[in-house]
């Protein structure tokens, strides 16, 4: 439990009578995301990752973790996330006829930023069809997971800076115009200005506070 409001949200929609801090978010994700059948190669992904990776935060600083957050928006995005539809959500898709047989991956989610500049909740539909053609065209192999095992230690043993990237940026195969750090974005979270950004999540805007 923590003091202080919901930084996901606003107050119409957040339930502040139950606040909880970021780093205090360990439950397990393993069971959610296996049911969601978005395979985590074995990293065993804090809840924290998962509510900041589907919120839209692709470069989480220590300062992330001191975020607060509600039981609601803790819910809607942590292990009681719900797909926003049942149809594939890969933009490779078009008008393809095939059905989802799983989930986005970490690792998907995350080259698809990466390549993109697309964020794509990691758990959301995805078909066969678009889960191969992923492999060959974004592929960033075992670099994205060692990055993504990295960071999840790293949040686990966070840094004494707030304003420190806890980021590991391995970017050696990406295209470089497609790496999705800004400068400006970096320098809002070192001089802690509060930015707020819109996202949509299941159908839904949710507020955003960094």
């Amino acid at each position: 439990m923590s003091s202080g409001g919901c930084c996901f949200g606003t107050a119409t929609d957040c339930n502040n009578n139950v606040i909880y801090n970021l780093k205090d978010c360990v439950k397990t994700t393993y069971h959610h995301l296996r049911y969601l059948n978005a395979n985590s190669k074995g990293i065993d992904l804090p809840e924290s990752y998962l509510i900041l990776c589907r919120a839209g935060v692709n470069v989480i600083t220590a300062a992330h973790l001191d975020q607060n957050i509600c039981k609601f928006h803790r819910d809607f995005l942590g292990v009681y996330w719900k797909r926003s539809k049942r149809s594939c959500t890969h933009p490779f898709h078009g008008n393809s006829k095939s059905k989802p047989d799983r989930g986005i991956t970490p690792v998907m989610s995350r080259e698809l930023w990466l390549r993109l500049q697309l964020s794509v909740p990691i758990g959301e539909a995805v078909c066969r069809t678009c889960v191969s053609k992923h492999k060959a065209d974004l592929s960033l192999c075992e670099q994205i997971v060692e990055e993504i095992r990295d960071r999840v230690q790293q949040m686990s043993n966070p840094p004494l800076h707030p304003t420190d990237d806890l980021q590991s940026c391995l970017y050696v195969n990406a295209d470089p115009d497609n790496v999705p750090i800004s400068e400006s974005n970096q320098t809002d979270h070192a001089d802690g200005e509060c930015i707020k950004t819109v996202v949509i999540l299941d159908t839904s805007y949710l507020t955003l506070y960094f």
